[in-house]
């Protein structure tokens, strides 16, 4: 089914992109023009394929446009009385019940922005209620009006900036199609650390990836979020590993500013879902917090959204982009601006229901697009800006304040054509409105700027790199996939989801061992890198002197142990070349299941320690499978380096010691002649012999030494 819904989604999103896409060129800010949402066909007329989106830094934005005597904030009206929690919502329909609902709920404040596009007879009342109808944004006078166009989502902008001037320190973002539970205000939280002791249990993601997913956690796996980059959706550490979480350690923030509840129903997922699946969903009601560590992300919306005022400068939705693309977008860039300050994001359980408004999919999905083929590339631009002074010319050139870091980004953006100048220019506009940027942090965004390669981003051929430096391992699985794709299971959950950090896997297999269950293996895995070895160096060792003095004997012949470990020189030789730093490795055989979880924590283990298997190991150290420190493993990795050597040495003395009876024994000197601390632990292997016309046949040694290998074995084959 996952092979099926990917191949559905692919063909969805690269089909209809064609019949939706202009060639309509983008106008510059000073254009005095809003250009459209597809400025660039990503599929060229006549095109046999698609191309993937890569973002190009083909413009700079002019800085002239923006005053360096900044404007004085604007003043609340004398009419309205301060309020601390504000609720904010815009709609273009009647005052439906749910808006009513919200209208008449206690402890908040509510405004309600209204649209050209707005009932002219829309009437609602309730304590606390402000309705700001056409007449009455024209009539405030704020410059950031001028640049927010009508008929658009972003209105909801001058709601934000109402509440912030009256008094908010908590708003909430919601939509009118998005009704609390019992229609109480009871269900929404009023703080982000609950004074009356019921603060949930945090939990955090585990993987340290580039996104989480947080569906699978309440209870729905398979689904994701609008947003969610699509080709990460099956990535098992953009979905898979929760651990307790404290606020300040591992990475996370010191404090939560933004909660979003998830929704029941009909829950906030994009268009391919909708086309594809069936509602309604309902997520767990788990009393937890998933809360994410600084540098991981993940897509939260404007429609069930607590976020604390102190967030305010990067509350305003991008106008250029569509509706369905702008609060997506918001959601990262502000993470992006939010984690340098000591403020995270989390999600709760459902405190809402959504019936949506009606809504035609196949619209949805064009006003997607933008989600669907550049979230990936919007991400690798929002990491490669400096904002926190390292390339800026030192303390005084940071950003400190939330504004001028979220400028900063727009600006980067723009620059690479996922924003427009309009985006940047209301922006400016708004946060001068709410005095969230001084000419002192104008200077400080120019020079950050105008860094050298501080935003550049050539192209997006790679997941981009988190801000702050985390734990990630290389996962070597190599050999033949003789068992094909039944070792997969075993591998994601015991090996794969047990890593507790974010990982690479390569794959080193011969180039002749192809087939259904190769290629049913590697689609599963999603290797970053597939690698076919030169098995000319095993021909040449094979030839050299000093074999006979070995212990190397038939079934145990040199020669296919030498295929195994060119294997593994061929994966270090990746690692070492790679442009990423790995600080843990993974060796897993591809035609072995893993029956145990690692027994030992990966992030734990220090650089020279590697865990062996301890229950099997023929007089050294045994070779089947590994993991550790990135220098233990390369030492590992590399024994087919020493085989020359060796061999050398067993001729020239005739007298072959222990450690050249076997490959375990070799093993067993490498790691010790580089210093390397071999932890021994119990980790049950079991090797899968092969995989014919539907049968499969395992490994005849595994299966009658080992009562767990037999039972897993049986379980695949179908004997039970």
């Amino acid at each position: 089914m996952l092979r099926i819904r990917t191949y559905v989604a692919y063909w969805v999103v690269l089909g209809l992109h064609v019949l939706v896409s202009t060639a309509s060129p983008s106008l510059l800010p000073d254009g005095g023009r809003q250009s459209l949402l597809w400025r660039h066909p990503i599929v060229g007329k006549g095109a046999t394929s698609g191309e993937v989106y890569r973002p190009l830094r083909f413009r700079r934005f002019k800085l002239d446009l923006l005053p360096n005597e900044v404007p004085r904030p604007v003043s609340p009206l004398r009419q309205q009385r301060n309020c601390s929690h504000w609720i904010v919502t815009t709609t273009i329909n009647v005052a439906s019940p749910n808006l009513q609902a919200l209208a008449n709920m206690t402890g908040w404040c509510k405004v309600i922005v209204l649209d050209r596009k707005s009932p002219a007879d829309f009437n609602l009342r309730g304590p606390g209620l402000v309705i700001l109808t056409v007449t009455d944004q024209e009539g405030l006078g704020w410059k950031g009006m001028d640049r927010i166009p009508w008929n658009h989502f972003g209105r909801k902008n001058v709601g934000f900036m109402y509440a912030a001037v009256h008094g908010a320190q908590v708003i909430y973002d919601t939509d009118d199609d998005n009704i609390v539970l019992d229609n109480s205000a009871a269900w929404l939280p009023r703080s982000f650390r609950p004074e009356d002791g019921s603060m949930p249990e945090l939990v955090s993601p585990t993987s340290g990836d580039i996104v989480f997913n947080p569906y699978p956690f309440w209870g729905v796996p398979g689904a994701w979020p609008r947003g969610f980059p699509l080709s990460l959706i099956d990535r098992p550490t953009t979905s898979n590993g929760v651990r307790p979480a404290k606020l300040g350690e591992n990475g996370h923030p010191d404090r939560i500013c933004v909660l979003q509840s998830l929704a029941n129903a009909d829950p906030d997922m994009d268009a391919i879902w909708r086309l594809t699946r069936e509602l309604p969903l309902y997520f767990r009601p788990l009393n937890s917090w998933l809360a994410y560590p600084s540098g991981t992300y993940a897509p939260w919306n404007a429609q069930a959204t607590l976020i604390s005022a102190e967030l305010i400068a990067g509350m305003a939705l991008p106008v250029t982009v569509h509706g369905r693309v702008s609060d997506i977008w918001r959601s990262y860039i502000l993470q992006r601006a939010m984690w340098g300050l000591g403020c995270g994001l989390a999600f709760s359980a459902p405190w809402v229901t959504q019936y949506r408004n009606a809504h035609a999919y196949l619209k949805d999905f064009q006003a997607e697009l933008d989600l669907y083929l550049k979230t990936e590339g919007l991400l690798q631009v929002l990491n490669a800006v400096d904002l926190d002074g390292t390339t800026a010319g030192g303390p005084h050139r940071r950003l400190e304040r939330l504004g001028a870091r979220v400028l900063t980004l727009y600006i980067a953006l723009y620059e690479h054509g996922l924003l427009e100048g309009d985006d940047v220019l209301m922006l400016y506009s708004y946060l001068t409105d709410l005095g969230q940027l001084t000419a002192t942090e104008l200077v400080a965004v120019r020079a950050v700027l105008s860094a050298p390669s501080s935003t550049a981003v050539a192209v997006a051929t790679s997941q981009p790199a988190v801000p702050s430096q985390q734990q990630r391992a290389a996962v070597c699985v190599t050999g033949q996939f003789r068992g094909g794709p039944f070792p997969w299971t075993s591998i994601q959950r015991n090996v794969l989801n047990a890593l507790d950090m974010a990982y690479d896997v390569f794959v080193v297999s011969p180039a002749e061992y192809k087939g259904q269950a190769a290629s049913d293996f590697l689609y599963q895995l999603k290797p970053h890198v597939v690698l076919h070895p030169d098995y000319a160096i095993v021909e040449e060792l094979i030839k050299l002197d000093g074999w006979d003095l070995t212990g190397f004997t038939a079934p145990h012949n040199p020669k296919k142990w030498l295929f195994q470990i060119a294997d593994l020189k061929v994966c270090a030789d990746a690692i070492k070349n790679s442009s990423i730093t790995y600080t843990h490795a993974v060796r897993v055989r591809a035609d072995s299941m893993v029956l145990t979880r690692l027994p030992e924590a990966m992030p734990k283990l220090q650089v020279k320690d590697v865990v062996v298997p301890a229950n099997e190991s023929f007089e050294g150290v045994n070779d089947r499978f590994a993991y550790g420190g990135i220098d233990a493993m390369m030492s590992y990795l590399t024994v087919l380096d020493v085989i020359p050597g060796m061999l050398a040495d067993l001729v020239a003395k005739k007298d072959p010691p222990p450690a050249s009876r076997n490959a375990e024994g070799i093993l067993q000197a490498q790691l010790e002649r580089n210093k390397v601390v071999a932890l021994p632990r119990v980790v049950m292997l079991c090797r899968l012999e092969e995989y014919v016309s539907g049968k499969l046949r395992c490994d005849e040694h595994d299966y009658a030494t080992f009562p767990e290998c037999k039972q897993a074995c049986d379980e695949l084959s179908g004997r039970r």
